[in-house]
């Protein structure tokens, strides 16, 4: 396909539902893998405390796979670092994760002023002004904030989180609503500084969140995020796994797109969407991208132009160990030949 618009462009008319010369392509999360941080020689356990190697690790990243989206957040605890949660350190090519929940009784926790001042908030913030000020209006720069449910998880604990909702539900509503604040905070942040687009990423996923826990405790959250946030820049919630069972709360939240999983069936989220929610993605990662031939890359692609979809790319934050090649493969056959 020919060209006739700049990725920023390109991925801001796709948002608004205006007409395009291509698919976007288009990643929410992380598309960082080992290849390109051994090739730039940035790795994940460098980005954390540097802001200037974050944005070139992001950046180097989709130049490399040829994306029309740049998005400097590797991973889904910068908000509980600064928050003080201990984390285990993933090395070089993991993530952290969590190795002490820091909150005992939700109903005590107070989260605190100076949340946007702390070095790991910080350090997404000012990643995103050096892209913005290095790419403008060349290419679309994504940023992300934890919602409150996932931010719940990561300082309180999942278990804790899965009991208060049946022995303590006013309480953990209390709870979230607090955390609300700090990933509206959060996101408002990443906009002033630059940010085209936001990641609204809450993992309230089906295996341990029913329909009826996410009516009841986050989808009133997610309206009043998305009446605030949405004036102000498209905001993309990113929930993983099969969410059939509740496309149609998540298509009333008032969020611009949703990223989705290809275990879903597109077909179907598509027609409970349409209208209310643009999809984004949903490009196998476990299977097709991780250990899949460009052949299989290719076939799931071409399904999704068929299926209409304006934004292409991987339905999660990619697994570190995907070929780039099969990145590469999601841009050629999008563009009609190599980019």
């Amino acid at each position: 396909m020919k060209n006739t618009m700049s990725s920023h462009e390109r991925t801001l008319s796709a948002l608004a539902c205006r007409e395009i010369d291509r698919p976007a392509l288009v990643c929410p999360t992380s598309i960082a893998c080992k290849e390109v941080m051994k090739n730039k020689g940035i790795f994940f356990n460098d980005v954390y405390q540097d802001p200037e190697k974050r944005a070139e690790l992001a950046a180097y990243s989709s130049e490399m796979a040829g994306f029309d989206t740049i998005q400097p957040y590797f991973s889904i605890h910068m908000e509980a670092m600064a928050l003080g949660t201990p984390m285990r350190d993933g090395g070089k090519f993991r993530i952290p994760a969590v190795a002490n929940n820091i909150v005992k009784r939700a109903e005590d926790y107070m989260p605190p002023e100076d949340f946007l001042d702390r070095a790991p908030v910080q350090g997404v913030i000012t990643a995103i002004k050096i892209l913005k000020k290095r790419y403008g209006h060349e290419k679309a720069i994504i940023g992300k904030a934890i919602g409150p449910w996932s931010l719940a998880y990561q300082i309180y604990g999942v278990p804790q989180v899965l009991r208060d909702v049946v022995l303590n539900p006013s309480g953990l509503r209390d709870f979230i609503g607090r955390l609300s604040e700090l990933s509206l905070k959060m996101a408002i942040a990443q906009i002033e500084a630059g940010a085209d687009a936001i990641t609204w990423a809450d993992h309230a996923t089906p295996d341990t969140v029913s329909r009826k826990v996410y009516e009841e405790f986050l989808l009133p959250i997610h309206k009043v995020a998305a009446r605030k946030l949405t004036p102000l820049s498209p905001i993309i919630l990113h929930i993983c796994g099969n969410v059939e069972d509740r496309m149609d709360l998540v298509s009333q939240s008032g969020f611009t797109a949703f990223h989705i999983e290809s275990r879903n069936d597109l077909i179907d989220c598509q027609r409970i969407a349409r209208g209310n929610i643009l999809l984004i993605g949903g490009v196998n990662n476990p299977k097709t991208l991780s250990s899949g031939s460009g052949e299989n890359v290719q076939e799931e692609v071409k399904e999704l132009m068929a299926l209409g979809f304006s934004m292409i790319g991987p339905e999660c934050g990619i697994h570190t160990g995907t070929p780039l090649s099969n990145l590469q493969k999601i841009s050629e056959t999008v563009i009609g030949g190599p980019y």
